[in-house]
């Protein structure tokens, strides 16, 4: 069933405003000479709020208190089954370590040497890059990709079309990135097409997460933000690392299949339907 001109209309404005916000907070990174190496970097964390501040005010303009609400009480949802904690917290690291013994082997069985350091923010301790890829990376944009977009869309949509539209926006809001980012601005046309396709595997995975656990912001957070700081690393790593994912991704797109709609689509955005 195609979406509802409401429910277009209202992802595009959340599109919209994600972008803007974040767009006027980044580009002065990529055309400001020297920006990205001084303390105008962690305008790349603040952009990043960008989704979560555009899902807020669409949330409360689609469905009043009741979805705001709503969406708080997503962001604490905790009491889900175990395995779903255990995948969320500790799976990218796994997929990590499995990873690097097949590329180096035994020897590479240190899990300190599993923990890469950032290169945009090297001087921040590690705890507190992780804790900022929770709340910028993690919160910041799964509130808006995951909190509203993928709810709304699957008001009218399957689950699976529902995740490629959000992959589709996910990705062209990631565009100043390309001109100022260390991991993306050295990639070349297949490392590009590599990137979205580990985009589009991401986002089925994080579709299944919230899916299964009745659509908890947390968990989706956590994943997201534990894929980002597990995710790093030399190419041979990288390389397994993608391997697994991939098949991962493909489980979760054959779960969306299987599923069929989901019981997200009772969120409460009453005038975006």
């Amino acid at each position: 069933m195609a979406p509802s001109s409401q429910v277009l209309k209202a992802f595009i404005g959340f599109g919209l405003l994600a972008c803007l916000f974040t767009w006027i907070c980044w580009l002065p990174l990529a055309f400001i000479p020297g920006a990205a190496a001084s303390p105008l970097r962690y305008l790349h964390l603040i952009g990043s709020l960008g989704p979560a501040l555009a899902g807020i005010i669409c949330t409360g303009l689609c469905g009043g208190r009741p979805a705001l609400r709503q969406l708080r009480q997503r962001l604490l949802l905790w009491r889900v089954p175990w395995p779903w904690h255990a995948a969320v917290w500790f799976g990218p690291f796994l997929l990590l370590a499995i990873a690097e013994i097949a590329a180096f082997g035994w020897a590479a069985g240190d899990p300190r040497s599993w923990l890469t350091r950032s290169a945009e923010y090297p001087a921040l301790p590690l705890a507190a890059y992780w804790a900022a890829t929770l709340v910028f990376y993690g919160f910041g944009e799964e509130i808006g990709w995951r909190g509203f977009a993928l709810p709304l869309l699957q008001t009218r949509l399957h689950p699976v079309l529902a995740t490629l539209l959000v992959s589709g926006l996910w990705a062209l809001w990631h565009w100043p990135l390309f001109l100022f980012s260390p991991g993306l601005s050295t990639l070349d046309a297949p490392g590009v097409v590599g990137w979205l396709f580990s985009l589009v595997t991401g986002a089925f995975l994080l579709t299944t997460i919230v899916n299964r656990t009745g659509g908890s912001l947390l968990l989706a957070a956590g994943f997201h933000a534990t894929m980002d700081i597990a995710f790093l690393g030399p190419a041979p790593v990288m390389m397994i690392v993608g391997a697994l994912t991939t098949l991962l991704g493909v489980l979760a797109v054959v779960d969306c299949l299987r599923r069929g709609k989901s019981p997200l689509h009772r969120v409460t955005l009453s005038s975006c339907r």
